[in-house]
This record gives structure tokens, sequence and C-alpha cells, in this order.
């Protein structure tokens, strides 16, 4: 039967934060499909008086990683797993379209992280001041985010491997790679073992809606007993034993009151690159000064937060004589209806990405290891009137510069401070310079030629007076059109303050397991790396308990 009341909330929100097209997305699908909005598969909201809080693993953070840990962990049924969600709020028939990110961010849904002024960084985009999207919701980022899938290149595990990070190989990570995956293409693949090359985009999806891993991972998972699912819970803090140094439960604020919760095993972090380091800061984990001076006790020296890595490029416009590649195909009532009755059309595609090549410049020495990515886009943010063009996101994936993520205070209400650091380190402008000449050289084939592509120059009104293409103009583009491409990791990396079992150093029955573990950012999109991580992350917690996991490698996905 149709839900009357989602279906109006639904429109409501949408058209609140998402205009009149997102507003008729979700009557169109409420009318052509509305058994998919039924909202009887949803993970379970246990009631504040019903919770059991003392539980053998409690895990902070519904989000591309922690739902990865429940779901493995809750496999093994004598184990109970507490999960705490900040966020208030489960997917909707908006958050499924897989056009429709951008239209999440700023609301709700979205923590709505700002970085610091950043010098030499997003000036016009941003007003110098870089947004980012991190998702506070039931899934996370993955439902925020670009969900391209990508696993990044083999010689990047390799390097964290030889780093200090033992046993994370690209041999060691295959397995959970394809773990996770459930791949339905036949097409060149970004994630075979030589990465080089123009490729169609690979997303985490399913039935062409977006596939978060709260969909892949936990809802799957709703009616083992179990399991327990906390939404708008804020973890303020990890509860340390003072003497034995061990975790042994969290305080969490959720409708206005103070609870805690003890576990048995241990206590899991995954709730990402900015509050993972955020929690444990405020629980004394972290830079003795920085803790010191926040009149916060201090239980481990540790450099959390530091080292903060993140992809940032310049989003490049190219103009074509091709009518259909504008934006305007995708906002249309055609659109919407193709959608929900066929799952088909220009919405399925992931912020109207097409390709995504990985190219190296003309000095390049190893092929294998490819320098630029360019995300090949017809969804550009703007469309002016009777113009065909397309964006191409282009990025060097390897930047020097590293950033931190720090409290601002020792409210966990207050967002930490944000400093990426952009573009810091001279050669990382060089870089991004020679991946933007890139983009242009793709301009220049003759297959673009054909099509009469050229820079579309009236994009960077803050460039006109340097001549086009010259060092000048480049230079002008990567300081002030550049953009984060929200790929944060690596402030709680493995070396630094976890060991390679993601185990925090110094620190018994404490586990970080997200993104911000990473040794280096991988040569990529983020997500399904991420995933991998909570994998592996689960696989070590299993055994570490006597549970031995056979790692399936048929490509199945998640069980």
């Amino acid at each position: 039967m149709l839900n009357v009341g989602v279906v109006a909330s639904q429109i409501l929100f949408s058209s609140i934060y998402g205009g009149f097209f997102a507003a008729l997305i979700v009557a169109t699908i409420s009318l052509f499909d509305y058994n998919e909005i039924n909202p009887a598969f949803r993970p379970i909201d246990v009631p504040i008086d019903e919770l059991n809080l003392t539980v053998d693993f409690i895990v902070i953070g519904s989000g591309t990683a922690g739902n990865v840990v429940v779901n493995r962990l809750t496999e093994i049924g004598e184990w109970t797993v507490l999960l705490l969600e900040a966020g208030d709020s489960d997917e909707t028939v908006l958050t499924d379209v897989p056009l429709f990110n951008y239209k999440l961010w700023h609301t709700s849904y979205d923590w709505n992280y700002t970085t610091t002024p950043q010098p030499y960084a997003c000036r016009v985009i941003w007003n110098s001041t870089c947004y980012w999207p991190r998702g506070r919701i039931i899934g996370g980022s993955s439902v925020i985010n670009d969900f391209a899938a990508i696993r990044g290149n083999r010689i990047d595990y390799d390097r964290w491997a030889s780093g200090g990070a033992t046993n994370w190989s690209y041999a060691d990570v295959l397995p959970f790679f394809r773990r996770l995956e459930d791949n339905r293409y036949n097409v060149g693949d970004l994630n075979a073992a030589y990465q080089t090359g123009f490729m169609v985009a690979e997303g985490t999806l399913r039935n062409a809606r977006r596939c978060s891993t709260a969909k892949a991972y936990l809802r799957p998972a709703r009616n083992r007993t179990n399991i327990q699912v906390s939404w708008g819970s804020m973890v303020t803090k990890i509860l340390i034993g003072s003497s034995n140094r061990t975790a042994y439960g969290v305080q969490f604020i959720r409708n206005g009151k103070n609870l805690t919760a003890y576990c048995k095993k241990e206590v899991i972090l995954s709730a990402g690159t900015v509050n993972s380091p955020q929690l444990l800061m405020l629980s004394g984990i972290g830079p003795q000064q920085q803790l010191t001076e926040l009149n916060i006790p201090v239980i481990a020296d540790l450099p959390v937060g530091m080292n903060m890595q993140d992809h940032i490029g310049v989003p490049m416009g190219f103009t074509v004589n091709v009518s259909t590649i504008n934006a305007g195909i995708f906002e249309t009532t055609a659109a919407a209806v193709e959608y929900a009755l066929n799952r088909t059309g220009p919405l399925t595609s992931p912020v109207g990405v097409e390709a995504i090549a990985f190219m190296n410049p003309p000095n390049a020495t190893d092929g294998e290891y490819p320098q630029h990515e360019i995300v090949f886009t017809t969804y550009p943010p703007i469309n002016p009137t009777n113009v065909n063009y397309f964006i191409a996101l282009t990025f060097y994936l390897r930047y020097l510069s590293r950033g931190y993520v720090t409290l601002n205070s020792s409210n966990p209400f207050d967002s930490p401070i944000i400093n990426p650091m952009y573009l810091s380190v001279p050669s990382d402008v060089e870089n991004l310079i020679a991946a933007l000449q890139n983009a242009v050289a793709v301009c220049n084939t003759s297959a673009f030629r054909a099509q009469n592509c050229s820079i579309y120059e009236d994009l960077y009104t803050a460039c006109l007076s340097f001549p086009t293409q010259s060092y000048g103009w480049y230079r002008c583009l990567a300081t002030n059109y550049s953009t984060s491409i929200y790929h944060p990791g690596c402030t709680c990396r493995i070396g630094s303050v976890t060991d390679p079992q993601l185990r925090v150093y110094g620190i018994k029955s404490l586990r970080v397991v997200d993104a911000s573990v990473m040794p280096n950012i991988p040569s990529g999109n983020i997500n399904v790396p991420t995933i991998m991580i909570a994998e592996r992350g689960a696989d070590f917690i299993r055994r570490d308990y006597g549970v031995s996991t056979t790692v399936l490698c048929d490509g199945n996905g998640p069980s």
C-alpha cells in the first residue's frame, strides 16, 4: 500500500532542498513505483527505552565503513553489536537517484563542513574556504557522494605495505575487493591490473539506483537478533580505563538524554576522516600539546588528525557542437518518467559522468602508474542558454601537500578545524597544471576536434588577463577554480595512530576502521577502497576472537 505520509514528507523535503524537479522525481516514482519506497526493509531504529546498553561490540558511525563492519560481526550469532549513528534519517526516494547527490549537500543529511581559508586553492568556487560535504545519515557519505567505483592502482597498496602497513599489499587486499564487488558490466575495466586509459565509469549502483553500504550491508542484517541500531545518537566520548588503558564503552546523546553504553570486547570507530580523529582527541588520544591546551586529559600522545590528504582539481569546461551535451537534458519530465518506469535514462548517471580517464604527462616513465585522473560529465553545475558543453574534472593523483584536522574546542558539538593545506607544496601546483594541460590535449584529439571542441573560456573570468593556455592562465585556474574532489583520508593512518590490524597504539580494545587509517590515499576515488578497508578490518576482528574467515573471491558482493 502506498504510504501517503512517507510520500508527502519526501515531496516536502525535495521541494525545500532539491527544487521543483526533485519534487517531480519523488511524485513520479511514488506514482509508478510506489512499492520501492515501502520502509519495511529499512534498518530498525531501536527505541531509546529498549536499547540494551551492554554489548560485545560498539560500532560508531553507520557510514561507508561502519555498516560493513556491523554486517560481518553480526554474522557471528553469539556476538551482540550496537551501532550508533549521529544522523537521524534514513535514505529516501531522492537519495536513491544517482544524479542527485549534489542536491543532498547543505541539508540535514550533511555535516556541512568547511575548511579554513586556503591561500592557494578554492578562491573563486568557494571563496577560498572549501566546502567539505560528509554524510550524516544512515549510510553516511555513501549516500551523498559521487559513488564512483575505483579500487586505485595496485602500486598504491604495494607502497602501503613497503611503507610499514604490513599485509596491506595489493595481493593482500585484492580478495577483499573481489568480495565486496558484484560487477555486472562487460566493458573495459578501470579496476583491472593495468589502469591507464579511458573507460566507461563504474559506480556503486543496484538496479540503476544508488547502492549505499546501508543498502548493501546493513539492511540485509536488519532482522538479526544480535544487532541494535540507534539513530540520532551523537557519541561524545570513548571511555578508556586510566589504569589498564582499555576502551570499555562510550558516552552518547540521544533525544537530549545522556547515555552510556558498555562493550565486553571492543569499540570500533568508523566515523570517517573528520569525525574519527575528532572523537579520539575528545577522548584524550591525540597530540599532547593540543589536548593540554584544551584541558583534555591526555591518555595517549599520538599524531591523530595529522597527515590529512585529499585530491583537489579543476573543472575544465569545453564547448562542442553536439546538442545533446547540455545540462538541460537531465532535468526534464521525460527523464523523470523514464527513470520511474524503466530505471533508464540520464538520471541513472552518477552526476552525469560518462567516462573516466587515467593518464600520464608526456614525460612519464611508468605507464602502469598514471598520474592524472579526468572525470567527464555532461551535467555541469551551470546551464547557460544555448551552450553545449561538458566538464572534464581534472586532478593530479599523488599530491605531496599534507593538512590536518584538529579540535576547535572541547565541545563535541563544535565542528573541528579542517585545514587540508591544498597546493602548499610548489610541485603540487606544477603537477596539477600538467594534468590540466592533459585535459586540453584530449580536447585537441581528432575525435573531439570533429565536434569542434574548444575551451569554454567564458567560465574563467578571473583569469581573462592571461593568454589562454599560457603558464599564467593554467596557474590561475589551479589556484582560483580548484575544488576538493572529496577524497579525504589518512588522519588516523596505519603506522602512526594504528597498527596494521587497525588497533589504536597503546589502547586495548579500540580500533579505527574507515578511510582515516589509509597510509596514503589511493590513485582514484576512495569509496570502494574504504569498503575494502572495512571488510579487512572486520576480518581482523573476527580472527582476533578465534573466528576463521574464508574470503570468497567469486565477486558476489556482500552476503
